[in-house]
């Protein structure tokens, strides 16, 4: 949830580039000039400032700094690396194709990694709309019907506020943004790798959590019938744990009890639970450096792409503020809900 509060203008400015490219993307698609291919899909570290180029063919995701555990100063967070605001304008020319669907990923698909990658590589803006859409229609099905949409911005008196409230959003909670544009990457790749098998075929998902993020990450791999590895504490709540299991069979629940040096794994064996201070983190970190499992995660250290869907909700945020008069510099404060700081 987010508290954004009316009053004297923030210090902070808002971003030209970011700025810039919403008006473009809002203006109109229709009008879309020819695409302009060359990209850069390159992704940076925020902590130590290492490139890493994503070309060439065979393309396999990226997600963690390879200098993470060599310069242990910093937190290594793996993010796309910026674009010029006239690339991102021209991606948003590239966004040509209409639709019906009420998903930010739909609708903002030109300010996100996944989109860049797909145009960058030949893929048209209507195979990747086909392809977030196919999966927004499958998380419906698995979600009690509901997909992604734009969550409310209502004002409140009391406050002086407006309040952007995630709790009706797919799973329960914005952790389900994070986790849907990277599995919207991993789809995006699969399809420019075709005909090679799919990485779903040859390596599972994985996730660390205590409750939201990992009933975000089982609905996600749910719907794209990817099989995912969900490691939680023996204190999670019950009702959690009783729906990860009414997910159905791509989705294996991991109990990692505190004291307990390894934990059974159906395919795997013994996964040890030991090297972190917290058994969870240990089994998935395991999952990932010993098995091959990919991070679908909201912890940027391991999942760096994550961090990027959420900003579909500030995307949101800025444009609900638009239609009710307000520019950004309207707001004094922004106060964040922070648990693990995912959302920060």
């Amino acid at each position: 949830m987010l508290l954004a509060r009316i009053g004297r203008p923030a210090t902070r400015a808002f971003s030209p580039l970011r700025s810039s490219a919403l008006r473009a993307f809002s203006a109109d698609p229709s009008a879309a000039t020819a695409p302009i291919m060359d990209f850069d899909t390159s992704m940076s570290c925020a902590g130590c400032g290492e490139g890493i180029k994503h070309t060439g063919l065979g393309l396999q995701p990226l997600f963690k700094c390879p200098e993470a555990s060599h310069k242990t100063q910093a937190d290594h967070v793996l993010l796309p690396t910026p674009l010029s605001t006239a690339d991102l304008s021209s991606l948003a020319a590239v966004a040509s194709s209409a639709s019906s669907s009420p998903s930010p990923f739909v609708k903002y698909r030109a300010l996100l990694y996944p989109y860049r990658v797909a145009v960058a590589n030949g893929m048209s803006d209507s195979k990747y709309v086909e392809i977030v859409s196919e999966l927004d229609d499958r998380i419906k099905e698995v979600n009690g019907g509901k997909g992604f949409e734009a969550t409310p911005l209502t004002y409140s008196a009391e406050q002086n506020a407006y309040i952007k409230d995630e709790s009706n959003q797919v799973a329960g909670s914005h952790k389900a943004r994070h986790l849907f544009n990277v599995m919207t990457y991993l789809l995006v790749l699969d399809s420019l790798n075709s005909p090679s098998p799919p990485l779903s075929s040859s390596r599972r998902l994985t996730v660390a959590s205590c409750g939201n993020a990992g009933l975000a990450a089982a609905t996600i791999a749910a719907a794209a019938k990817w099989d995912i590895d969900v490691c939680i504490p023996d204190s999670a709540d019950p009702e959690v744990v009783q729906a990860l299991r009414d997910l159905g069979p791509h989705v294996n629940t991991i109990i990692c009890p505190r004291d307990v040096p390894a934990v059974s794994h159906s395919t795997f064996g013994s996964v040890s639970a030991e090297g972190a201070a917290d058994p969870t983190v240990a089994v998935f970190k395991n999952l990932i450096e010993k098995h091959g499992s990919i991070p679908l995660s909201v912890q940027g250290t391991e999942c760096g792409l994550a961090v990027e869907g959420v900003q579909t909700l500030v995307f949101e945020l800025l444009d609900q503020a638009a239609e009710q008069k307000h520019t950004p510099l309207d707001f004094s404060s922004l106060f964040i809900q922070v648990g693990g700081g995912a959302l920060g």
